[in-house]
Formats: structure tokens, sequence, C-alpha cells
């Protein structure tokens, strides 16, 4: 029986073009913040809010209100950024013209939320209510509407890749959400009313839909390491390129961990990194269940986690990427 509890419902920037790359000079702190999907446009965010470059050099101020937590979002026509405004209206503009259009009844917590692109024309409000409860939307691009609405959410997890920070001053960062090709962002939905169920969330070209209740039951050891899940942070909880398996960073008395669990059986979780100082550094691969990460004495190690088996690199070794 399928268990399911949600209930739905200033020209101080220079741009050269240099072998089909953006090379940005001169950028304020905050940086880039996006490109759009061909490469036409790019947003940068300054002191004052957000900046449209165009590829001709051209610039215009498409907003003096941003919040650095959350990214922009492009049409896949590139011509529509969506960004959050500092008070938490989510907003569109065109990119060649015209002032910012706020979304008719749709906002976002200052410093909760995550807003997440789709590979339809559409995007992904997840914001934590007061009582801590996440409450997904799937919102069109184009007017607004919302096409989807899921409350009655415990813990997000999200697809490795899905969600990057990005430093905007020594004490804040913004999750930059890059476009994933159809199928790649999977989200994985704790129900709240019912903690131990967990339902497998997928996005393709023709929507955000749910795929499957998952068949692992989270005992109340499991549940102990969601709570102790590292807080505000997405990453923090990240699934696999097929979405079988939860890599999940905790904290509890100051000491970080890794853990793996698998979410196709009941296999007791595994650590993977124990009793570390400082938070755990790891990577999950693109397109496999593999995960490279750095031990409590600062061995870096691949976990193949099907098998288990686990490849020491050299000492010295660093963690740059998957290739």
């Amino acid at each position: 029986m399928m268990h399911r509890v949600f209930r739905l419902q200033t020209p101080i920037f220079s741009v050269l073009l240099l072998l089909g790359a953006w090379l940005w000079v001169g950028c304020a702190p905050s940086g880039i913040v996006r490109m759009s999907p061909q490469n036409q446009w790019g947003v940068v965010a300054d002191a004052d809010g957000l900046v449209i470059l165009s590829r001709d050099g051209q610039q215009r101020r498409i907003s003096d209100s941003y919040n650095s937590r959350y990214g922009v979002i492009f049409s896949q026509d590139g011509l529509t950024a969506v960004f959050v405004n500092t008070s938490g209206e989510i907003q569109r503009v065109a990119v060649t013209n015209g002032a910012p259009i706020s979304y008719p009844n749709l906002t976002i917590s200052p410093d909760r939320g995550v807003l997440l692109p789709l590979p339809s024309d559409q995007f992904l409000i997840l914001d934590t209510t007061e009582t801590e409860e996440v409450v997904a939307q799937v919102v069109a691009i184009e007017n607004g509407q919302v096409l989807n609405r899921t409350e009655g959410i415990g813990q997000v997890f999200v697809s490795a890749g899905a969600v990057t920070a990005v430093q905007t001053s020594a004490d804040e960062s913004h999750w930059h959400a890059p476009d994933l090709p159809s199928g790649a962002l999977k989200l994985v939905f704790q129900a709240i009313d019912a903690p131990e169920y967990l339902y497998l969330f997928a996005a393709d070209a023709d929507g955000f839909d749910m795929q499957a209740a998952l068949p692992r039951l989270l005992s109340s050891d499991d549940l102990e390491l969601l709570a102790n899940r590292v807080a505000d942070d997405p990453r923090s909880g990240l699934l696999t390129a097929e979405g079988r398996y939860l890599l999940l960073h905790t904290l509890a008395d100051d000491v970080y961990q890794l853990w793996v669990l698998d979410l196709q059986s009941d296999t007791p979780a595994r650590l993977l990194v124990a009793d570390s100082a400082q938070p755990v550094e790891f990577l999950v691969a693109p397109d496999k269940p593999q995960v490279a990460y750095q031990t409590e004495n600062g061995q870096v190690e691949i976990s193949d986690l099907p098998s288990g088996l686990i490849t020491q690199l050299p000492l010295g070794a660093e963690m740059q990427g998957w290739h």
C-alpha cells in the first residue's frame, strides 16, 4: 500500500568574448550570478542589485533589490530572468527592457528557502515555514501560475549538483542552482506526519512529479541521523544520480560525520567518515553511485556504494571534481 500524507494543493563591468567563453572583467565582489542558456546574457550582482550584460557589451540594471541567497533563473529562450528581491517577492523581468514584475501571491522566506530551475520553463520553490514544514510549489515562468503545490513535507534531499553554494561575503552564501538535463534533477521528500516514509520526485521536460514511494522505512536510528543533519545547507543531504543512495552530512556534539543510506532497502545506515572536527568535504559522482570524501585524518577515499568497495587515493591527493 502506498502511504502518502502530503497535501497537494553603474558601468563597472566590461565583457570580452574569447574562444566562445565569457570573460568577465571588473566584477563587483558578488560577481556573476548566472549565464543564460545560450550564453547570450549574463546576470551580475553588485552592491546595488542586478545588472544584465549582453554579448555585445550592452548593460542594463534590471533591479535595485536582490536577495543574494537565491540565484537567478532564466527561461529556456534566455529572454526572461527570475529572481528574489529583498522583500521576499519572486519577480520576473525581460532582459531587454522593462521593469521587474512580481508574481502574484508568490513569496519566499529571506533565508530558509531554495529556488530550483526545472527543464520545462518552470521553477520549483522550496520554502520552510515557522513550524518547520516545507512547502513545494511548481511555478510557470511565463505567468506565475502555480502548477503543483505539495505541503506536509519534512526534510528534502536533492540530486548532487542541483545546488551549489556561492560565497557572497565572509559569512553569507547564496544557493546557485544550475540547469540540469531533463531527468537529472531528483528530490526525495520526507512526509512530516509520517516521517518514516520517503517519496521520490523527478523533473523532466513534462514537469515535476512523484515517481515512487521508496521502499526504505526510516528507523529510529535513521530519524536521529536526519535530526542531526547539518542545518541550512541543502547539500547536507545529497542523492546519487539514479536516486538510490542518500549521502547525509551530520553534526552532533561538535562532531561532523558522513553517512550513506540505501533508499531501496532497510539495511542500516553506513558510516563513511567518523568524528571529524571540521565539515566533511565530499563529492558525489555525477553519473554513478560513488562518492569521494576526505576522512578525519585527511585521507581521500572513493567509495563504490553498491559494493562497499573503498579505494584510497595517494596521500596528498585533493578533491577537485570528477573527470
